[in-house]
């Protein structure tokens, strides 16, 4: 029972060395998706992926139309810092309340992709306006 005792205690102890490595903990931040195209949402703000280089990478980023948007409170044009990015024309016409960005994966580096929205409507005459602002931003890491 003794020898029960110590190799479940070996296990254990090493099984929790080997789930908490800084490797570890960093591999598991970069979420990679399989394919020549990577989509990356509204959704997945504050995410970082990783992909390769020749991956053609889209940028969906949409409001509900049902809510009553107005244009000004749609997402701005995708921006890009970083390295490891080249953008791409925008060639697509996108559903109402939709903004697209295209980008290509073209060296290895780490860029970041953002976008802002207002989240009010414009106030009508004489009313008070609402200047809260929504921040979109992925990074990507370019293997």
């Amino acid at each position: 029972m003794r020898g029960l005792s110590w190799a479940l205690a070996a296990t254990v102890g090493l099984a929790g060395t080997v789930a908490v490595p800084v490797a570890a903990a960093q591999a598991s931040s970069c979420v990679s998706r399989p394919g020549r195209v990577l989509t990356v949402r509204t959704t997945d703000a504050g995410r970082t992926f990783c992909t390769h280089k020749g991956v053609r990478v889209e940028v969906v980023l949409s409001v509900n139309p049902v809510d009553g948007t107005v244009p000004q409170q749609w997402w701005q044009p995708v921006n890009f810092g970083g390295t490891g990015l080249t953008g791409l024309p925008n060639t697509a016409m996108p559903m109402r309340g939709t903004t697209l960005g295209h980008f290509q994966a073209t060296a290895r580096g780490t860029a970041t992709l953002s976008s802002q929205r207002q989240v009010c409507a414009p106030p009508p005459p004489g009313g008070l306006s609402c200047d809260a602002i929504q921040a979109w931003s992925v990074t990507l890491t370019v293997r």
